[in-house]
């Protein structure tokens, strides 16, 4: 064979053995329309999924348990300053039981005193339920567990059921039942959140607005809080706690001029009457109005509650006026951050106009939605679809458009929308 043939012979198989290599690379200055739509995804599900703390539901299977949590996922992707406001009640609810329970060791510690002095014989009992108080003091926590249902009371003559933190002061105030002394780490064990989880989600959506900022600080496109109120509600519990009373219900509520064994009067449970209507509840007119519809029709039954209602819970004392200013003011900010997309680039015209007119629509029903659920249920029976269904109708058409919005204006955006933004831009250099 040839020297030529056989040279070329050897180079081809050199080169088909070898495989180019290369050093560092830099990543393309850009991102496509999956990465876009996979990072808006991802912190909004992490903004959902992770931060709702639902009531407790025992006995429920893991699919029943997911596909309820997915509705409240979608719920608050449809209504979050709502679930905003819930959070906020549920939380001043909380603050509230924790003090009602202060209040209650004060005065059993004048009683003390008291019977101290005048060699009483309640002075055994009164030091035993201080002392359970100062060792074991009520808090926030204890409170969200109750709240949340995570607290059973079962009588001798009564099949157990839930008790809010009120409900449960009540019954340790007038003697019916003695103070449980749960401890944190009990609550802690069955609080299926840790602070890794809270943190991954707070990160994210710290990083998905630094991002924002930063590219608007280099003229790049753009396409279109409850983590703190609940930071102290547990989160997953499966079952509830349950304390046993010895004294029988009928009895405790005897003696307060209710009969247990004729028609059921009350909506959840016996011990409804020990909680009277919240001075103000700015969430509670939405969702009365949202069922008005559903329930239109429907006759009122019985219920033995098993599980409180995530928006079953009002703060029994009424709402401050600082926490009122600040359910007030979310709608106004979350809208007014939205309505800084009226610049951005828009494929229409009519898509232009319709972005920021759904927001101020939203944010003038928002304003008046509770006055105007709240009016429609005082009128008779027959007229509140009138007033309730317009005002949701009109919500929910909002809120379906921003977010179809905000998906299909991809399909005509700038180019810079696709650059990545420029972080060395930021740093100091001479």
């Amino acid at each position: 064979m040839p020297n030529s043939a056989m040279n070329n012979t050897f180079t081809s198989a050199i080169t088909d053995s070898t495989t180019t290599v290369t050093g560092w690379q830099s990543s393309p200055n850009g991102r496509g329309t999956l990465d876009i739509i996979q990072s808006c995804v991802t912190t909004i599900f992490l903004c959902t999924y992770t931060a709702l703390y639902l009531n407790v539901r025992p006995r429920f299977g893991a699919w029943s348990t997911f596909l309820y949590k997915l509705k409240w996922v979608l719920f608050t992707l449809f209504c979050p300053e709502v679930v905003a406001g819930l959070a906020i009640e549920q939380w001043r609810s909380a603050r509230q039981s924790a003090q009602e329970f202060a209040k209650l060791r004060e005065q059993r510690e004048r009683s003390r005193d008291q019977a101290r002095a005048d060699h009483s014989d309640s002075l055994e009992a009164l030091e035993r339920l201080v002392c359970e108080l100062q060792e074991s003091p009520w808090t926030s926590k204890h409170a969200f567990l109750a709240d949340m249902g995570g607290v059973q009371i079962d009588f001798p003559d009564f099949v157990p059921f839930p008790v809010n933190s009120h409900q449960l002061h009540w019954l340790v105030e007038g003697g019916h039942i003695d103070y449980p002394t749960i401890e944190e780490k009990t609550i802690r064990d069955k609080d299926k959140a840790d602070i890794f989880a809270r943190a991954i989600t707070a990160l994210q959506v710290v990083w998905f607005t630094i991002q924002c900022i930063a590219r608007g600080i280099q003229h790049l496109g753009l396409t279109t809080h409850c983590i703190l109120f609940w930071r102290d509600k547990p989160l997953n519990i499966g079952e509830p706690i349950v304390l046993v009373c010895p004294k029988p219900l009928a009895q405790i509520l005897a003696e307060t001029g209710h009969d247990l064994h004729r028609e059921p009067w009350y909506g959840r449970t016996p011990l409804d009457f020990v909680e009277s209507e919240p001075k103000f509840s700015y969430m509670e007119p939405f969702f009365i109005g949202l069922q008005l519809p559903l329930n239109m029709g429907c006759k009122k039954a019985p219920l033995r509650a098993r599980f409180f209602s995530n928006t079953g819970v009002h703060p029994p004392h009424g709402l401050p006026l600082r926490d009122i200013a600040l359910i007030t003011i979310d709608l106004p900010v979350y809208c007014a951050i939205h309505l800084a997309a009226r610049s951005f680039q828009f494929p229409t015209r009519i898509e232009s106009l319709c972005w920021p007119g759904c927001y101020l629509g939203r944010l003038l029903l928002g304003a008046d939605k509770p006055y105007i659920i709240q009016q429609a249920v005082a009128i008779p029976r027959w007229m509140p679809m009138s007033g309730t269904v317009p005002v949701l109708v009109i919500y929910y058409i909002s809120r379906v458009y921003i977010i179809v919005e905000g998906f299909v204006n991809l399909r005509s955006q700038p180019a810079t929308v696709f650059q990545d933004v420029d972080w060395w831009r930021f740093v100091p250099h001479p």
